[in-house]
């Protein structure tokens, strides 16, 4: 028997199981499995990734409540439940606009009409248990909670079994019970599933046949397997939208003529060269372009950030307007936004005004069209915090007792192997959480669920943007304006994503200037030697300066105060956690106020070359990336992977897998292997 519609974690805190889980449970070794969650396509590229892993054939749908058109707005009523299953591409794009309407048709719950589902195509299988009518349908469902269907049948549709699961495994219904089935009453909770009789995991066939006793409706899961065949359809890159074509290059030399930069020859000349020719080799030419015309857009009418991220290393940014940072003045690595060995979109982050981002926004969508723009979801997991609290709400265990056990959590950065173990190992290894399972058995339970899908949400500044309609990849929530599929979904499917961020400090800036009469273009050309500034910053005042405020900033801005506009960068590199723990922070801040001498881990002259301006200490990524690349000799492959883990503070047990190539680079680079060792350590607690 095939499992052709199998619920999972996106049937959001109704079903337990991870796409994983479902797929592990539910192929059966019979080469293809289905999902289908009520009114959610977010699984659909989870399980296509799943079933790459193991070489099977995945199977997409989508369940859905219909109604009458007349009681759609009323919320008493419940319609039947319809599994809606693409057997092609146009059928996979027919399901994403079911479930879109669904979403359009919101009325305390998502719904389409009958009408809507009597005007399904042949591209898709409709299966229900529960049929208003047999006009459109193709298969009659035998699911383990219904049993009115062994009757003889008076009509000539043929069944089919569906397994209509809550969780994966029989030893999975405690877990789940608490998940999903706890409610609050008064004081107290209840298990509103305590009750269900009929099996409730993935059964197997044996289960099925003994249930049903029905061999077709087993062998027409194959019938129906064998029919769909649906691989998902990766964007294009998105066009530039443009009455004539627009030559980069040439506008680049015109914008660069205006700002007084010469790309003909010299430094900026070859820098140039080697960015504009990765730039088309990639195919990203629209994206600048498009990003670079949302900027323009924007400076006519407001204050838009100078530059966040790795895109101040792009002279093509800076030439075209999308950034304020001349990145060869302040040595910024390209290969840090983009590198030729990068599959990836390159990703420039923008800040606007909190108050004047939707007209950004709205921008867009003019532009590109409403059925090709729309914001991306977040999908949000259970933690360890979230999950004990949750769990020990559901249990009734008293709050202070929960706080204990929080504070005793044991955290891993997201490259260590149980980074996702962090509830098993608070409650198995820490005396608070050995004292506490002892005392409450049933809190184990939440290990299960770290990592668990909770719930989604609309992403606060990721824009999507398609040459296409975006249905043709994922339902569209059309209440929140969000398509069903987190980042990283997006990224697999070559959507291209804009972050549009709101930033209040602009918004602050804007009013200041517009109180005493300050054009805001202004601000892009201040000088950085101001003495006056750097005083301000020196004598601690620095309330309601962007990033000056946390407690770390005003530590090190304290113990080594501001000269000049160097020691703000250093500063702002310093307060991050890895500097902090690594103790690279005190060894910059001794060194710079002369408290201690200059001491460089090794004398390569390439290691001193990255390091002399910063003291011998390692605070910047372009320090990381340029060290890897030029004293231990690694690929530029392995320096993006390392730069990513850096970034996302992956942790010792990630790094590690480099470090032997480095040190072996190094020491062919003629470097005592101590010293390359050492400054491995540096780097792997820098990040």
């Amino acid at each position: 028997m095939i499992n052709l519609a199998l619920r999972t974690e996106f049937t959001f805190k109704e079903i337990f199981g991870t796409v994983k889980n479902v797929v592990d449970v539910g192929h059966n070794d019979t080469g293809y499995i289905g999902i289908a969650d009520h009114n959610s396509t977010f699984g659909h590229i989870f399980l296509e990734k799943e079933c790459k892993e193991r070489n099977i054939k995945p199977i997409y749908g989508v369940r859905l409540e219909v109604m009458p058109e007349g009681a759609m707005r009323d919320r008493k009523i419940h319609g039947p439940t319809y599994i809606f299953i693409a057997k092609n591409i146009d059928g996979f794009r027919e399901i994403n606009e079911l479930c879109t309407k669904a979403w359009k048709n919101f009325y305390y719950k998502a719904m389409i009409s009958t009408e809507d589902m009597l005007c399904v195509s042949g591209n898709v299988f409709v299966i229900t248990d529960n049929p208003s009518t047999l006009e459109r349908l193709d298969y009659l469902a035998l699911t383990n909670n219904t049993s009115y269907m062994l009757r003889k049948p008076d009509h000539e549709l043929k069944y089919v079994c569906i397994n209509n699961n809550f969780y994966p495994r029989t030893d999975d219904k405690e877990v789940y019970q608490l998940m999903c089935g706890t409610v609050k009453r008064g004081e107290g909770y209840y298990h509103k599933f305590e009750n269900q009789t009929y099996a409730q995991h993935i059964m197997s066939e044996i289960e099925m046949k003994r249930l049903f006793k029905n061999q077709d409706a087993i062998d027409n899961t194959k019938i129906i397997a064998e029919q769909c065949d649906v691989k998902i359809p990766k964007a294009t890159m998105v066009k530039f939208k443009t009455p004539t074509p627009i030559d980069i290059e040439a506008l680049c030399k015109e914008r660069a003529a205006k700002k007084g930069i010469n790309i003909e020859s010299g430094e900026y000349a070859d820098r140039f060269n080697h960015e504009i020719a990765l730039i088309k080799k990639k195919d990203f030419v629209d994206y600048f372009l498009i990003v670079s015309d949302l900027i323009q857009f924007a400076k006519k009418t407001m204050l838009v950030g100078p530059c966040r991220g790795s895109s101040a290393g792009s002279l093509v940014c800076y030439i075209l307007g999308i950034t304020e940072i001349d990145p060869i003045k302040h040595g910024l690595i390209f290969e840090r936004f983009i590198d030729d060995n990068r599959n990836d979109l390159p990703d420039i982050d923008i800040d606007f005004p909190d108050d004047r981002r939707d007209d950004v926004v709205k921008y867009i969508f003019n532009k590109y069209g409403s059925q090709n723009v729309c914001h991306i979801s977040n999908i949000n997991k259970w933690k360890a915090k979230s999950a004990i609290g949750d769990f020990g709400q559901a249990l009734c265990i008293p709050k202070f007792e929960v706080d204990i056990l929080k504070d005793s959590i044991v955290d891993r950065s997201g490259g260590d192997a149980r980074a996702a173990m962090a509830v098993a190992d608070t409650i198995d290894t820490t005396e608070a959480g050995k004292a506490f399972l002892a005392k409450y058995p049933a809190m184990g339970l939440a290990k299960k669920i770290h990592g668990h899908a909770s719930h989604a949400g609309k992403h606060a500044a990721g824009i999507i943007v398609c040459n296409e309609p975006l249905g043709y990849f994922g339902a569209v929530n059309l209440r929140e304006g969000s398509i069903q599929m987190e980042k990283k979904a997006a990224e697999y499917v070559n959507l291209l994503k804009i972050d549009v961020l709101g930033l209040r400090t602009l918004s602050i800036l804007a009013d200041c200037a517009a109180q005493i009469g300050m054009d805001v273009k202004e601000f892009y050309s201040l000088p950085l030697d101001n003495e006056k500034a750097f005083k301000l910053l020196d004598d601690m005042r620095i309330s309601g300066i962007f990033q000056f405020e946390g407690q770390a900033m005003r530590m090190l801005c304290n113990q080594m105060g501001v000269k000049n506009f160097t020691d703000i960068v250093a500063l702002t590199a310093l307060a991050r956690p890895g500097p902090l723990h690594s103790g690279g922070a005190d060894a910059y801040i001794r060194r710079r106020i002369g408290k201690d001498e200059l001491k460089f881990i090794s004398n390569h002259p390439a290691y001193i070359k990255q390091t002399e301006d910063t003291y011998g200490v390692i605070i910047y990524q372009e320090q990381l990336m340029t060290i890897c690349r030029e004293c231990g000799l690694m690929s530029w492959n392995d320096v993006q992977a390392i730069r990513r883990a850096a970034s996302k503070t992956m942790g010792k047990e990630f790094f590690d897998k480099y470090r032997e190539k480095f040190v072996t680079g190094c020491v062919k680079n003629g470097i005592e292997e101590v010293d390359a060792i050492e400054i491995w350590e540096n780097m792997v607690t820098f990040g």
